[in-house]
Order: C-alpha cells, then structure tokens, then sequence
C-alpha cells in the first residue's frame, strides 16, 4: 500500500510594491506560535475557531458541499477530486475513523515564503505568499489500525472570516507504527542491512515532505541508512535476482500489507499475458526468498 498523498496549492499571484526601508528594531519577527493545547484551540478570535470546528466536522461526515464552500476561489478553480480524497483516505483508516486537533500553528511570514521553523514540533513550514497572517492546522486522523494527518491551511477572506488554501494528507502510521518505531526497528536490524536499509526508507517516507510542510528529521534518517548501506548495494544485490528476460527499470521500497515490501519496475522486450507477468513476478519472488537477507521482507510487487 502506498503513502497517501493529495496536494492542493493554492498560487497567489505576486504583487510587487515598493516598500520604505525599516531598521531591524522595528522589523517584526517572522515566527510560528502554537495555538492550540492537547486538543484545544487558544489564542484565537471566534471566526476561525467556528471555521475550524465546522471544517472537521465536513471532513469527519464526508461533507463535500461544505467543505468545498470553504476553499479560496483559487482553491475551487484548480479542481481538487474531493470524491478520491475521501476514498483514499477510507482505504487506509476505514471507518469510522475520528478526526482530532494535533496542532494549531500560527505563522506571521511578513510576506517571505521561505520556511518557518517550528521548533517545539521540530518541523518546517512554508507560508504562501501574499499574507501576512495565516494558519496551519494539523489534523490527526484515526483508524482502527493506522493513523493520518490532514493538514489545513487557512488565509484571511475578510477581517472576520477565513477560506482554506490548501489541503494535504499524508499517512502518519504503517502497520500501527509511526515514523519512531520503524526508525527503532531499522537501528534494531543493522546485523541484516538489506532489511534494515527498507525499515530506515519506510521511517522516512511516513516524513515524504509536501510543499507546505517539510520534516528535518527526515535528512537524518536518509543519512544513517546511507552510513549502514548505500542505495546502490542494496539495488545491486536485488537485480542479481531478476529474470533474464526482464530489464531493471526501478527498484523501491513499498508499505506492504505485511509490513515491508519491494516494488520492481521491469521493461520486458514484448507484452505479455496476464499470466505470462504473475509467473515472471512470482519467478523473481521465489529468487529473492532463496536469499538470507530476504528474511523479515513482506513480499515484493512488479510493475
């Protein structure tokens, strides 16, 4: 199964105004504020905390109507598939699941779009361009096995009422463990590095940045998988296990109903049957369980 990711942008034309010069005493400090405490919202006027709560309310119903009438204009215009939002996100949570506050950040970008860091959450936000205020809402959504995030940005409409300007969701647990654990099991397997480079690939892929929200723990990850096994060896010791008859064109590592799994890319010389393409996938599977270091892996998947 792979991460869940939907990604709405809203672009907002840039304007150029000439601006007078400002000291850096009186130059506001750009900054993130959390706003909320466990799972209730502080420090915020009454338009967006109804706005909020009626937002979670559409997305715990499936309320697509109500939703949709929240979105910016420019968010409404770039044709956001709401229907398979929702089914993905079902797929994955089932139901029902339960929507909840994460967090609640505040950004005051003065205008920059470079990230912001939120160093009491040790992550990155990027602020649209445009507004001088907005609010990036981290919702947590929970299945009977797994969780996800939605994350919900919104941007003034007028001094009393606010549109979201994007939305994205972004799976947060595989097989009931998040990023934290799979990062536990990877440095737990360092004596088998194949299966310990896939743990150390799924830990960072539960963190895959967005183009609101980037995680720096993410960098790390990559890095000490890559001090335990470089991406090449791991490939290499795989393509010894591919049929003749198949070209590598890509190797990765998939979220598995059972855990960890491997997605082979084949370009093959001539079409095959249906048949013809379960065989070669089960003939390079049958390889690969051959080896020691295939011990703990899922199942792999051709495409």
């Amino acid at each position: 199964m792979l991460i869940v990711r939907l990604l709405a942008l809203l672009c907002v034309t840039q304007v150029h105004a000439q601006t007078q010069d400002r000291s850096a005493a009186t130059t506001p400090t750009r900054q993130c504020i959390a706003r909320n405490k466990d799972a209730q919202l502080q420090g915020i006027d009454k338009s967006l905390h109804t706005t909020i709560v009626a937002s979670i309310d559409h997305i715990a119903n499936r309320n697509i109507p109500a939703l949709t009438k929240q979105f910016h204009p420019r968010l409404q215009k770039a044709g956001i598939n709401l229907p398979d939002f929702f089914q993905r996100i079902e797929l994955i949570y089932r139901k029902p699941y339960k929507v909840s506050i994460a967090r609640l950040w505040e950004l005051q970008p003065q205008g920059a779009v470079n990230p912001i860091t939120c160093s009491m959450d040790t992550i990155q936000l990027k602020p649209m361009y445009g507004f001088k205020q907005q609010f990036f809402l981290w919702l947590s959504v929970i299945g009977s096995s797994e969780m996800g995030r939605i994350l919900i940005v919104y941007v003034p409409k007028t001094k009393t009422s606010w549109h979201i300007a994007a939305l994205h969701s972004q799976q947060w647990t595989h097989k009931g463990h998040d990023f934290k654990l799979w990062l536990q099991q990877a440095e737990q397997a360092t004596t088998k590095p194949m299966l310990a480079y896939a743990r150390y690939d799924i830990a960072a892929k539960l963190l895959q940045d967005s183009p609101f929200i980037s995680f720096p723990q993410a960098k790390l990850i990559i890095a000490k998988q890559q001090q335990l096994l470089a991406t090449a060896d791991w490939k290499k010791n795989i393509k010894a296990t591919i049929p003749a008859n198949a070209k590598m064109l890509g190797i990765e590592t998939i979220l598995a109903v059972g855990g960890v799994g491997i997605l082979l890319r084949l370009g093959l010389a001539k079409p095959l049957s249906g048949v013809e393409n379960r065989n070669l996938c089960a003939n390079a599977l049958r390889k690969m369980q051959a080896k020691p270091w295939f011990q703990g892996f899922a199942g792999i998947k051709c495409s």
